[in-house]
């Protein structure tokens, strides 16, 4: 396992959390890497729902990405 400098995550990092009635989300942005990962916590279950996925574009115009689900599903996202 290798660390990472605090300094240089926070620098190519961006995290927002939005609250709901009965869950969270969480969305972490890897702007260096291109990768957005959701992570949904739902108020009354121990277990995360993680999504990852990569996105195109630029954070200060706006970004296109496409959730993948193991059933088969997707979403895409315009953000």
């Amino acid at each position: 396992m290798s660390l990472v400098n605090i300094d240089d995550y926070n620098k190519n990092h961006l995290a927002y959390e939005i609250d709901f009635h009965d869950y969270k989300n969480f969305y972490i942005l890897d702007t260096q890497n291109h990768q957005i990962s959701e992570k949904t916590k739902y108020d009354n279950e121990e277990n995360t729902v993680v999504t990852t996925a990569s996105y195109t574009e630029d954070m200060n115009t706006a970004i296109d990405f496409t959730f993948d689900f193991g059933e088969g599903g997707s979403y895409l996202m315009h953000a």
